[in-house]
């Protein structure tokens, strides 16, 4: 994760059940490749759960899986620039070392 302190980043949030959670897991390779991190709402004390990778080397998503992310910010109604933005800096930074779970694996 690159951290910075006056960077913005939107989201989309959903409201799972515990159900929802656990095909989650499975989807993003929880526990090994991700992991949950925690969050709390100042002002309002609600808590959130997001999903961010063990690893800190970059590689480009699979097709299927930017599928899948282009279609949360199409649900939500995110500005598609932030996504663009986010490929070009992978792209120029690519270091090869990102992880490509077998289902995304060509044959």
């Amino acid at each position: 994760m690159i951290k910075d302190k006056g960077a913005y980043c939107p989201i989309g949030l959903w409201e799972i059940t515990e159900d929802c959670e656990k095909a989650l897991d499975i989807y993003e390779g929880f526990p090994s490749l991700y992991r949950k991190e925690y969050l709390k709402d100042r002002e309002t004390g609600q808590g959130y759960m997001y999903y961010t990778m063990n690893r800190d080397g970059l590689s480009m998503p699979p097709k299927g899986y930017l599928d899948t992310i282009k279609q949360g910010y199409n649900d939500f109604g995110i500005n598609h620039k932030w996504l663009t933005e986010a490929l070009e800096f992978t792209q120029e930074y690519d270091s090869d070392d990102g992880y490509i779970p077998k289902r995304y694996r060509k044959a």
